[in-house]
């Protein structure tokens, strides 16, 4: 019987330690779950062009990534002053030349969504907005 307590023990510290990794920790299979995702139409924008006697419009959609996604969405919607305010204020901020979208590629675009991105999460003190989209986009 002596002989079979260390034995005995060191299946305790297995099983308890099996328990913790599979049943209480639960099975990391290696992938993140993807957080939900809405969409909320900020709407029509027509703005001055920086330097330029030209003018921009566009719709924006605006992507929000959270675990309740919803709820930001509801907040952008509670302040559509200061929303509008904030993406308004960033487009006309920006040169013709900057506005353009090239043939070869959407580069300079890539760049007025991430400021768009970065001054409405600023303004409302999150990082939920993940993406911008432009459903409508005129330079005239």
């Amino acid at each position: 019987m002596k002989k079979m307590l260390p034995v005995i023990a060191a299946l305790a510290i297995v099983a308890a330690a099996a328990v913790y990794f599979f049943v209480i920790r639960g099975i990391d299979d290696g992938a993140a779950t993807p957080l939900p995702t809405a969409e909320y139409s900020a709407g029509t924008f027509t703005t001055n062009i920086k330097g330029s006697s030209r003018y921009l419009k566009c719709s924006v959609v605006l992507t929000v990534t959270d675990k309740s996604p919803d709820a930001v969405v509801a907040r952008l919607s509670e302040d559509v002053s200061l929303l509008r305010q904030t993406i308004t204020f960033e487009l006309s901020s920006f040169e013709e030349a900057e506005l353009r979208v090239a043939d070869s590629g959407q580069e300079n675009i890539g760049v007025v969504r991430q400021r768009v991105i970065d001054s409405v999460n600023e303004a409302f003190g999150i990082a939920e907005v993940t993406n911008v989209l432009f459903t409508d986009y005129v330079i005239s």
